[in-house]
């Protein structure tokens, strides 16, 4: 952009007044040489740049955290419940095979209870320490639809 009068550039810059400790002028003087920067005006400019920069990123920082953070916990939401639905299926399937058979053979309350005993010791060995009743619980809402032979109702 060119004076109208003069036909020179307009300065576009604003002039303004800073006040620096003596050893931060120093400093700056002390490090033109091995700045970017050969003049003073546009050493403070680059500072200012920078500083901004830095500010900003701290802005975009705390933006893209939010925004992963909610990524993240989306797709999480998403495999959480794929895996509980594919733990339902399973459920019901194994269901399925203990109506059957159980519907074959009449099993003794007494006996049913310690197979699963056994069984629930066997799998929180394998799983270490994981709660049956607990994944139970999440899938069916506290109804865990195992019940032993009388309290079935087999086919």
């Amino acid at each position: 952009m060119f004076c109208e009068k003069g036909g020179g550039k307009i300065d576009t810059r604003k002039r303004i007044t800073i006040r620096l400790p003596q050893d931060v002028y120093r400093d700056i003087l002390d490090n033109l040489g091995n700045a970017a920067s050969s003049t003073f005006n546009s050493f403070m400019t680059n500072a200012a740049r920078f500083y901004l920069g830095y500010i900003k990123a701290r802005e975009t920082e705390d933006y893209l955290s939010k925004t992963l953070l909610s990524i993240i916990s989306a797709r999480q939401e998403r495999s959480d419940k794929a895996t509980v639905s594919v733990l339902y299926a399973l459920a019901v399937e194994l269901n399925i095979l203990q109506r059957i058979l159980v519907s074959h053979f009449d099993i003794p309350d007494e006996v049913y209870a310690e197979l699963r005993r056994k069984a629930r010791a066997e799998v929180a060995v394998s799983r270490k320490g994981a709660q049956i009743e607990s994944v139970q619980a999440q899938m069916f809402g506290g109804d865990t639809g195992w019940q032993s032979s009388s309290q079935n109702g087999a086919i």
